[in-house]
């Protein structure tokens, strides 16, 4: 199948022409850094903390390693400490309630484990269990109401877990409770602006399920199959005009997404609208998703034919979305991850190249 033939069959029926808002936000300036790492990983994730301080955590060669991004003017710190924790997956950074940093991940024996700052922020408590031998692929990191961290893992037989903080500084994990579901995988986690947790996944059928909270720190719903046809990497956020969105790059490479609307009903997948030439996603390189400075306006970050891509959600919710900045990078198979995040009016976005980890950024303004 061509790629115009998947796009016909996916895209919906053509809306009447419209007048659309023009774009909430702009990017200023931008600047590049590099971080020294043992090896390059696409395993790699972000968080930023409640006193601006990014932390980077990676995979590398089975050790968890941490870098962190200063909120000084420079906005670097170019070494990598290993935390002498070993990994058999990609580790998880979050920001606990109490402004210090975590990172969960599944050790070689399949138990859930985690890091935590010190409370002085002068490094790392020692490696601490939160679950036992049932993890099965890598934990994901949602957020309860009142800010403390809620844990979702797949278990050894396919099913869906959790557990929580019981207080604010990411510890006290009752034993992992199970949600139910089946042949879990390819986590995402979400909450809708009313503060309502969702949770998503895709099978190995290429079906989204999704489950989410009723009311805001309640019970949960039946697991629900909003979408199929989901052939990539899925980044999921709330929206501006969505309550939730997800994001992914097809095989080849166009950018699809599904929708919700505020009657709970989901369309697509079908391709992103654009009104100028649409990135050509790489295929492995899942897409970010976040809320943008002004009026949760989403921004996403897109890795795709040799450049990074910054693109806005239209503020109307239909029409084109906006491509912000395309910033030359290096071409595909040399992209294997990113992570961002927005703090205020800066865009700062890690990527894993073959040859280092780099970090971009963005200056931006509503």
């Amino acid at each position: 199948m061509t790629k115009r033939d998947y796009q016909r069959r996916l895209a919906p029926a053509r809306p009447k022409p419209a007048v659309f808002d023009r774009s909430l936000m702009k990017i200023t300036s931008s600047s590049v850094g590099t971080i020294t790492t043992a090896q390059p990983t696409p395993q790699m994730t972000m968080a930023k903390g409640t006193d601006s301080r990014i932390l980077i955590a990676t995979n590398t060669n089975g050790l968890i390693y941490t870098g962190w991004i200063t909120a000084d003017s420079t906005k670097t710190s170019n070494t990598y400490v290993s935390a002498q924790a070993k990994t058999a997956g990609t580790p998880v950074a979050a920001a606990a309630a109490d402004g210090r940093m975590a990172v969960f991940y599944r050790d070689p024996g399949n138990q859930l484990m985690y890091l935590r700052e010190k409370a002085d922020h002068t490094g790392w408590e020692k490696p601490a269990w939160v679950a036992g031998a049932l993890l099965l692929g890598d934990p994901a990191v949602g957020r309860i109401a009142d800010g403390r961290i809620e844990l979702y893992l797949t278990g050894t037989d396919g099913v869906l877990y959790h557990t929580w903080a019981t207080a604010p500084g990411a510890e006290g994990w009752p034993p992992a409770q199970k949600i139910g579901g089946g042949n879990v995988r390819a986590l995402a986690t979400a909450s809708t602006a009313d503060g309502l947790q969702a949770f998503l996944h895709v099978n190995g059928a290429a079906q989204l399920w999704m489950i989410q909270q009723t009311p805001p720190s309640g019970t949960w719903s039946a697991f629900t199959n909003p979408a199929n046809n989901i052939t990539g990497p899925l980044a999921v956020a709330p929206a501006r005009n969505f309550p939730l969105i997800g994001m992914f790059p097809a095989p080849d490479g166009t950018l699809l997404s599904v929708q919700q609307n505020t009657a709970g009903t989901w369309s697509g997948p079908a391709p992103l609208p654009f009104g100028q030439p649409a990135p050509n996603a790489y295929p492995s390189v899942r897409p970010v998703l976040l809320p943008g400075p002004t009026q949760r306006q989403l921004i996403a970050v897109v890795a795709g034919a040799g450049q990074q891509w910054i693109l806005e959600e239209p503020a109307t919710g239909s029409g084109p979305w906006t491509v912000l900045q395309h910033t030359p990078k290096d071409a595909a198979g040399k992209v294997l991850g990113q992570a961002a995040t927005l703090d205020g009016t800066t865009l700062t976005v890690a990527t894993s190249y073959a040859s280092g980890l780099q970090y971009d950024t963005y200056t931006c303004t509503a």
